[in-house]
């Protein structure tokens, strides 16, 4: 590692220099700023160590001239301890750590160490991003394959920023291919919203097994699988994704996985139904007695964590939905406090993982698996955080949601950013409410009355109804 050191009193460093040199590191020193770009610009080092208190420039100001030049390298001020309220104004110009006079060498040496370790991940993190774009190049852009692509970016961290690009562009693409391959969907043989309880869940309940199924709202594939990491060895949790029909909105995705029915076909025989979700109970009954299962069954709504503890294994057959992961979506958007806890998606994301905590959730769970039940876990639909505002122009008859809309003079001012059903009856949505547009990427619609004020109210909200990876390819976990 090559150091280079700017002070104005330089003689002072010679034991230092020394001392870094026994320790094989090359140590370059400057008392004169002009004289250190000179050598920043003509040779390349790893760090650059620079007096704050220097009689032409600051620290600071050294700094900002310096990045210019080699923006890359890391740069370490040295402060005395009343400078400490120069501090806050460095953070601007991406200081990389702080050295307080007197100077140790043990000082020097610890942020060399966190230096190599930074670049021992970088160095980790871009093979590993590097891997990733090549897996995620080589899957194909059908069915399977964007399951297999939701996989893939549900165990990546969604803060980096790169990522964050590449997602946002296969978001894009995701979304262009519902548009042409959505109605074929619905025909195709794979599990969706309205089969994964005929498909995986009632086999189990034919065979004689005890089965508990419950329904997290709002909740993404990343969050099923911290959770169940937290599961005991002793329990088997295994994870399967499928599709959630559309649009993602609890009323049609949840009473479809309840009914095990198209929303088209709920509303021809029970008009009114999915207005609310106040009828899985009877559809989850009706989807049982068209199998021939007729056994009494507990149904459970958790409105709260602490309604878990009203789950009694005293039914062959329990089934509920987890309601209080999207009522704090819909909270944090009311509650300022809650809001400035969970700005981020993380941070909301780390919310709801400490309230499925507090709920003992898992020890509900693995109470359950213990008891002989097979349990099934799954969500109706994920989430995204809305960022990005997209006008909608209609009339009164337009629906309220802000990632999808009805209406009969429905229209996007830029159709880019929505999927768009002309005649959404023809993909099993009900018929009489006009089109249907759904938001893609982090679009949430607002209206041309006042679109800034509707964009500053609902940008960082929480939503779902739109066609996103997040929103739309969600899991299934069986735990036995």
């Amino acid at each position: 590692m090559r150091i280079l050191w700017v002070d104005d009193e330089v003689e002072t460093l010679t034991p230092h220099k020394i001392f870094l040199e026994r320790q094989g590191f090359s140590v370059d020193t400057s008392d004169h700023p002009e004289e250190a770009l000179s050598l920043l610009k003509n040779n390349k080092y790893d760090l650059v160590l620079v007096d704050f208190r220097m009689p032409s420039l600051n620290g600071n100001e050294f700094i900002r001239m310096a990045k210019k030049i080699a923006p890359n390298i890391h740069y370490v001020m040295v402060t005395m301890v009343q400078d400490t309220d120069i501090m806050e104004e460095s953070f601007s110009e991406d200081v990389f750590d702080y050295i307080v006079k007197p100077i140790k060498p043990t000082q020097i040496i610890a942020i060399i160490k966190k230096i190599q370790r930074d670049e021992v991940y970088n160095r980790k993190k871009g093979m590993e991003l590097a891997r990733l774009y090549q897996e995620l190049s080589e899957v194909p852009r059908d069915i399977n394959g964007w399951l297999k692509i939701a996989d893939l970016i549900s165990t990546k961290d969604p803060q980096d920023e790169i990522l964050q690009g590449e997602i946002e562009e296969l978001n894009n693409e995701f979304a262009e291919w519902v548009q042409e391959n959505y109605k074929e969907m619905l025909n195709a043989n794979i599990i969706r919203s309205d089969n994964v309880v005929k498909n995986r869940v009632i086999p189990d309940i034919k065979e004689g097994k005890k089965v508990a199924f419950f329904v997290l709202d709002c909740v993404k594939t990343s969050q099923f699988k911290a959770l169940i990491k937290e599961l005991p060895t002793h329990v088997r949790p295994l994870i399967e994704l499928y599709y959630a029909i559309l649009p993602t909105s609890t009323l049609y995705a949840r009473n479809s996985i309840f009914a095990g029915k198209l929303p088209s076909e709920i509303q021809r025989v029970h008009p009114g139904w999915l207005l609310d979700n106040l009828h899985e109970m009877e559809l989850f009954k009706e989807q049982l007695a068209r199998e021939g299962i007729h056994k009494n069954f507990n149904f459970y709504r958790l409105n709260s964590p602490q309604d878990t503890d009203d789950i009694k294994p005293s039914s062959p057959i329990i089934a509920g939905t987890v309601n209080f992961t999207d009522i704090l979506a819909h909270v944090r958007g009311k509650v300022k406090p809650l809001k400035d806890i969970a700005k981020t998606s993380e941070e909301f994301k780390d919310m709801i993982h400490f309230l499925l905590k507090k709920s003992r959730f898992n020890d509900k769970i693995t109470e359950l698996v213990e008891q002989g039940y097979m349990v099934y876990l799954t969500t109706d639909h994920g989430w995204i955080q809305a960022t990005k505002p997209s006008l909608v122009y209609g009339g009164t008859e337009l629906t309220d949601s802000l990632r999808f809309k009805f209406g009969t003079s429905l229209r996007i001012e830029n159709p880019r950013h929505a999927v768009i059903f002309e005649r959404p009856w023809e993909v099993g949505l009900l018929k009489g409410m006009g089109k249907l547009a759904m938001a893609r990427d982090n679009y949430f619609f607002v209206y041309p009355r006042d679109p800034h004020a509707y964009a500053k109210r609902y940008k960082g909200e929480i939503m779902h109804g739109g066609v996103t990876i997040d929103e739309m390819i969600i899991p299934l976990v069986k735990i036995y």
